[in-house]
C-alpha cells in the first residue's frame, strides 16, 4: 500500500493495525506530492470549485457532484514509475 507522510497515516493505531495485518506499507517520499495522484485529482477539483462562493450547503452539493464527475484521474503506473 502506498501512503503519504500525513500523521493520521503513521499513527500508532495505523501503525499497530498494519502489523497485526502484515500489510507492506511504502511511503511516499516527504513533500513530493507530485508522486502522489490524489494530489492531482485534488488539483482538479480546486481548479473547478476554488475562489467560487456558496450561499448554503444546497448551492454547494450539485457543483461537488459536478466537480467530481469531472476528474480525470491520473494512471497509477505513471506514478509507480516515478516512485521507483
Amino acid at each position: 500500500m502506498l501512503l503519504d507522510n500525513a500523521s493520521y497515516f503513521k499513527s500508532k493505531q495505523v501503525r499497530d493495525f498494519i502489523e497485526e495485518t502484515q500489510i507492506e506499507v511504502t511511503y511516499f517520499p516527504r513533500g513530493s506530492p507530485d508522486l502522489n495522484p490524489v494530489e492531482e485529482c485534488w488539483r482538479q477539483l480546486k481548479r473547478t470549485l476554488g475562489n467560487r462562493f456558496f450561499g448554503s450547503i444546497d448551492e454547494r452539493r450539485p457543483a461537488m457532484t459536478a466537480a467530481l464527475d469531472q476528474i480525470n484521474p491520473p494512471q497509477i503506473t505513471d506514478y509507480l514509475r516515478r516512485a521507483v
